[in-house]
């Protein structure tokens, strides 16, 4: 009973957002309750109720122990999801992108797959290596490259797509924007005209590039 108490009171807490009352309930709970059969459920409430408090170092070591101690518990798809936002949040963005792809290997909630997918799209192009591994990894591929040729990274889209015998095309269409050219010569001195004739060169090569790309030089 006083566990059941202490779990409520903790759930509670969590319900009202005082996160780090909770985040003490849970710890209480694990403390005098250590052989409780629900220990799993306490431990990753107390990881869950730091990363709610914005403490984001506890939650990932927190939902780290969750992984290790409970590796067939149903929740470690949630737990290494959780972590995965706790390291985006701390600017860990390509190991949160491997947690993403990790949860998303585990994860047998179609909910889950929504929000892993939304939060690697938004990750991705962040991310200083990627590479997509583990279970399901194929079937996550597709969003994950369709974010990156949105932000028109089309080498790397296809780096992630060709494990899976896919691609996308990289458009041709010409540049619109604009150009700025900046040139360094010597215009006096005894090279002089070596510089004036290169000058003449970029300025001609420029007319033709206005013309060929309709670009504002």
């Amino acid at each position: 009973p006083d566990l059941v108490s202490l779990y409520a009171k903790g759930k509670r807490e969590m319900r009202e957002g005082n996160f780090l009352d909770a985040s003490r309930t849970f710890e209480e709970a694990a403390g005098r309750f250590p052989t409780s059969p629900n220990l799993d459920l306490i431990v990753f409430n107390k990881a869950k109720a730091d990363y709610y408090a914005a403490d984001y170092d506890k939650a990932i070591a927190g939902f780290a122990n969750f992984a290790t101690r409970y590796p067939s518990s149903p929740l470690v798809a949630f737990a290494v999801f959780f972590q995965s936002n706790a390291l985006y949040l701390k600017g860990n963005v390509t190991q949160a992108v491997r947690g993403y792809i990790d949860a998303y290997g585990e994860s047998k909630s179609k909910a889950l797959d929504n929000l892993i997918v939304a939060s690697l799209q938004a990750a991705i192009s962040d991310a200083g290596s990627v590479t997509l591994h583990g279970k399901r990894k194929c079937s996550l591929i597709r969003p994950a490259a369709e974010a990156l040729t949105k932000r028109d990274q089309y080498e790397m889209a296809n780096r992630l797509l060709a494990p899976c015998g896919e691609g996308v095309e990289i458009p041709s269409a010409a540049y619109t924007g604009e150009l700025r050219v900046a040139v360094i010569l010597p215009l006096s001195g005894e090279l002089q005209t070596f510089g004036e004739d290169i000058y003449n060169g970029v300025v001609i090569a420029g007319d033709q590039y206005r013309k060929d790309s309709s670009a504002r030089l």
